[in-house]
């Protein structure tokens, strides 16, 4: 199968809360628009300050007077400047304070919508209560509803990924992840061109969920095991050839293909094939068929937050 490696124009479009968790991300940011040759944009969605009237929950807070807002606003817009001036010293860089309109998630996707961002970026933690709950609310969002691909850098201390933004990104290896669907194409282009610019080892990986088998529920009790085994062996013989047969198609010079059985669920078997093989990057699809459309969907916020390293989410169909 042929892939290519051109990616659309567009900004890269990078989040801050301006807390160090954030700033892990910018390494990656800045990488990616030298790759590309596209400009970064740094973002922050102003939040609507206000303070609590009782202790009562069913008073709504107010907002804080105009004079106020105007200098949180202004506050934000000097971190986003600082923020430029300190990390964004390789490439071109602009800052933006963005007016939340809708949820902090819904107003990042609605803006890199609207400016055609290549690809977003984001922390998959940030300070305070926010930081337990990011990709449950914020980046959960942006991962489901953005248009774009959207690369989420953790940035806990069990991760891979170290807090010095100003070092380069390496990448070393790199797993993508096929249902064997149309769908995932997009993702095998993106790591594709990722592995070549690198140099980094590239491993097509899928993972085998318990295949449906009608013909079981019509057996006999006392043949149901052995011709249950002959059938799973079958299709993990059938899967195995056509993960070899995709990763052989691609095209690339370090390229392996692997196929694994799920342990517990899909994103802790990704999760845990990713520490054993030290992965740098992984790039996940966003849709799929049948029950993938619950791995690209669903549960690709729950793979990225125990994640080991940086996950780039690609919606189908577009690179």
């Amino acid at each position: 199968m042929a892939t290519s490696s051109k990616f659309p124009t567009g900004n890269i479009l990078v989040t801050t809360d301006f807390s160090d968790s954030s700033c892990r991300a910018f390494c990656y940011a800045e990488d990616e628009a030298r790759e590309r040759s596209a400009k970064v944009e740094l973002v922050n969605v102003f939040e609507e300050p206000v303070v609590p009237t009782t202790s009562l929950d069913f008073l709504p807070p107010v907002p804080v007077s105009e004079e106020i807002r105007k200098e949180l606003w202004e506050a934000s817009e000097k971190n986003l400047k600082e923020a430029k001036k300190k990390y964004f010293r390789k490439t071109s860089c602009s800052t933006k304070v963005l007016e939340q309109k809708y949820s902090v998630g819904e107003t990042i996707v609605e803006y890199a919508t609207r400016t055609q961002a290549a690809l977003i970026v984001i922390a998959s933690q940030g300070h305070g209560f926010l930081a337990r709950v990011l990709l449950g609310s914020v980046a959960e969002k942006v991962l489901r509803h953005a248009t774009c691909p959207v690369l989420a850098v953790p940035s806990d201390k069990d991760s891979s990924v170290e807090n010095d933004s100003s070092k380069d990104v390496i990448y070393r290896n790199i797993i993508v992840t096929t249902d064997l669907s149309p769908a995932s194409e997009a993702a095998l282009s993106v790591a594709k061109h990722h592995a070549e610019r690198t140099g980094a080892t590239l491993t097509v990986l899928h993972v085998i969920e318990s295949p449906y088998a009608p013909e079981l529920f019509r057996m006999e009790w006392r043949n149901a095991s052995d011709d249950a085994r002959e059938i799973q062996n079958r299709y993990r013989s059938g899967i195995e050839r056509r993960v070899h047969e995709l990763a052989n198609g691609m095209g690339a010079e370090k390229i392996s293909a692997a196929v694994v059985e799920k342990e517990y669920s899909v994103p802790h078997t990704l999760a845990k094939f990713a520490r054993e093989t030290g992965s740098d990057l992984v790039v996940i699809a966003t849709r799929g068929i049948g029950k993938r459309v619950n791995l690209i969907g669903g549960i690709v916020e729950r793979f990225t937050r125990h994640m080991p390293c940086p996950v780039m989410v690609v919606p189908g169909g577009r690179v």
